[in-house]
Order: structure tokens, then sequence, then C-alpha cells
């Protein structure tokens, strides 16, 4: 056997699924394939939600904190608080509360976690983060008088309703194209995608409808996905090494032929 030859039992960790590399992370003498390249698994980062990590990835060579939670929290929180309004929870029917949260903690929050992820050399969480950090932002400016949208609608409800319905539509599509991507991490995380997606279809709808119980359908839905994403965040944030409880990863079983 040659010096580039891969032991045949080594060879058959050799492109694991994340259950597997779960159980092969321990040793550091198991190499798993990563596109071209055969890294041993102890500098293999699994697929997490805690890291907005959705499959296998090489660590990287940085020492920074993890900001997954920090976006994840500011998404959670924002969505929670919209959401309620949404469903009329506790009689609140006037979204401007959530206002702030949309500016500054879903928003501008958001999109810092996610130009930090790019320094993290994850590109899904930087994606995810600030095109979500500017969507809060986006609202925001839609309930601030000051900006004049609503206004530049002259009282035309039905026109108002319908640009919001494609601007949530647009919304839709580009999570329908992240969850594509989590099919090979955790059943939480990739959960936390497909909830928010049919928090962005169900309120799109409402509003091309004009339909008050489809809102609130989007409106339940959207307090899943926040529920889901502060679970998420609890996983990156609840290492052994600070806390007693920590969070167990439910990978996604994988299917089709092996590399």
């Amino acid at each position: 056997m040659s010096h580039n030859e891969v032991p045949e039992d080594q060879e058959k960790a050799m492109g694991l699924s994340p259950n597997e590399a779960h159980e092969y992370i321990k040793s550091a003498t198991q190499y798993v394939k990563i596109g071209n390249k055969k890294v041993p698994l102890s500098e293999v980062l699994q697929a997490y939600g805690g890291f907005m990590n959705p499959g296998l990835a090489i660590k990287t060579k940085r020492k920074f904190g993890n900001p997954a939670p920090v976006g994840l929290c500011g998404f959670a929180a924002t969505t929670f608080v919209l959401s309620c309004f949404n469903v009329k929870g506790l009689g609140i029917t006037i979204p401007n509360v959530v206002v702030g949260m949309a500016w500054f903690y879903g928003g501008m929050i958001q999109f810092f976690a996610g130009m930090w992820e790019l320094v993290c050399e994850n590109t899904f969480g930087a994606a995810a983060f600030s095109v979500y950090g500017f969507f809060w932002m986006a609202f925001a400016a839609l309930q601030t008088p000051s900006f004049g949208v609503a206004e530049a609608f002259d009282g035309d409800v039905t026109m108002l309703d319908n640009g919001i319905a494609l601007f949530l539509l647009i919304m839709g599509i580009f999570t329908l194209i992240l969850w594509t991507c989590t099919w090979k991490s955790t059943w939480a995380f990739s959960a936390l995608f497909f909830f928010v997606f049919l928090t962005f279809l169900l309120l799109a709808i409402g509003n091309f409808i004009q339909k008050s119980s489809v809102v609130t359908g989007g409106g339940c839905m959207g307090l899943v996905a926040a529920i889901l994403a502060w679970y998420n965040a609890y996983a990156g944030i609840a290492i052994p090494e600070i806390s007693y409880v920590t969070v167990k990863p439910f990978y996604i079983p994988q299917f089709g032929k092996k590399d």
C-alpha cells in the first residue's frame, strides 16, 4: 500500500453521514472526505444549528467566538413579537411596538452577526443573517412614517397589501433556498427554516387575498419558528464547558450513495 492510500477501514469512514461523523469525531485517526479533501475528523465541524452550519465543514484557523447565537436570538425575539401581533395575542393590534426591535435587534444585530459569519468563513450563516437583518430593517422602514412608504400609496390599501405580499414572497423564496441547504444537518436546524418559509408564505398569501385568518396562520408558524430559533441559539451557547444542560443533536438520515 502506498503512502497516499487509505486502509479499507479508514476508507469506509470517508464520506460519512453526520450521524456517523458524530460517532467517529472522538478519534483523530479517522478521516472524512469533504469535497476533494481528506480531512482528519478532529478538524471537522459537524452540521449544527448552534453554529449555523448546515453540513460537514473544515474548522477555520481563526479563533473567534460563535456569532450564530447572537443572530438567532435577534431573529427569534423580533419574530416572536411580530407573530404575537399577527395572531392578535394579548389584544395587540398595532405592530409599531416591534419597530425598535426590527431596527436594532432583528435588523442591525443580525446584520452584524452575518458579517461576522463571513469572518468565520461561514457563507451560509452570512447569507442568512445579513439578508434577514436587512429584511427586518426594511420592515421597520415600512412602519416608520418619516420614510413615507405607506403614505406613497395614497390610501390604496389593496395596492399596499399587494406590495407587502410581494416583498414577503421574495423572502419566502430566499428561505426556501436556505431550507434546501439544511437537509444534511439536524432536525431542529432544518425545521427552523421550514417554519420560517411557511411563515413568509402564509403572510404573503394573506396579504394578497386580504384574509386575516391566513395572516393569523402565518403568525402561528412564526411563533414556532421563533421557538426553534431560540432552541438552536441555546445549542450554540450551552457548550459542556459552561453548562450542565446541553443540546444533543439529532441528525437527519442521509440518503444516496456515499463517496
